[in-house]
């Protein structure tokens, strides 16, 4: 068998795009005489999402779960009062669960105390967990600015001396 090689057929280069777009483009548009300040009220400012609330969260269970704490007895008192009823009498008692449990829901959960850096007779630090995050950020950051000097340094000097 013989192949023989064929040549596809050039298309001709021409300056219009092609028909499916002439009738999308922009300054076809706004050379018939559309206003290009038609859309401008409703498009997104800079910096602004186009959905800054988000998808509303559905909570079906939660909502049920409020529902039924609502719901009285005959004598008038709520499963949500029972249920407190049981906790404050199980604390009471002495169960150091309900207790706790009763503080954090009053007083939120306690802060607790933590070191950071080397320093061993340095006072331990309260945090919150966003101020956790960003000490961690500001430590992170001084490491990887000693690893570049490091760096640069060996660089300079034309191998690492440890």
């Amino acid at each position: 068998m013989t192949s023989r090689s064929r040549k596809k057929p050039s298309r001709k280069s021409s300056s219009r795009p092609p028909q499916n777009r002439r009738k999308t483009g922009g300054k076809l548009l706004f050379g018939k005489g559309i206003d290009p300040a038609i859309g401008k009220p409703t498009q997104f400012k800079p910096g602004q999402s186009g959905n800054a609330g988000g998808r509303p969260t559905k909570t079906p269970l939660t909502d049920e779960l409020l529902e039924l704490l609502k719901v009285a007895d005959p004598r008038g008192v709520t499963l949500a009062r029972r249920i407190a009823t049981i906790i404050c009498k199980k604390a009471e008692k002495g169960d150091s669960r309900f207790v706790n449990l009763i503080f954090d829901r009053i007083e939120g959960p306690a802060v607790q105390l933590h070191k950071i850096g080397g320093d061993d007779d340095a006072p331990p630090v309260k945090l919150s967990v966003t101020d956790a995050h960003e000490r961690l950020a500001q430590v992170i950051e001084r490491i990887k600015a000693r690893q570049a000097q490091t760096a640069t340094q060996d660089n300079t000097t034309g191998g690492s001396k440890r």
